[in-house]
């Protein structure tokens, strides 16, 4: 995985998580609960900054995948040997 390209990865859900922040943080509870009904549904803006989010965070999670899967091994093979410690 190239560090430059993850960076801008990282940036672009960093600037689309900031905006969802800032609307979320700028509409009232009631607005935001008729927001979030199916009935009226979110604004087009709102969406297409979720859109972009998902699709930031899938193709990074889709790079990071094999990273993470290697982490989850190492974890449960030390939580293997953590048992058999406790057991002699």
């Amino acid at each position: 995985m190239d560090r430059m390209h993850t960076i801008q990865q990282l940036l672009a859900i960093k600037d689309t998580v900031y905006g969802l922040l800032e609307w979320a943080e700028s509409v009232s509870d009631d607005e935001f609960a008729r927001c979030c009904s199916l009935e009226e549904g979110l604004p087009e803006e709102v969406l297409l900054r979720m859109e972009a989010f998902c699709a930031h965070s899938r193709g990074l999670g889709e790079k990071c995948a094999k990273i993470v899967e290697g982490l989850d091994a190492l974890c449960r093979g030390m939580g293997t040997e953590c048992a058999r410690g406790e057991d002699a």
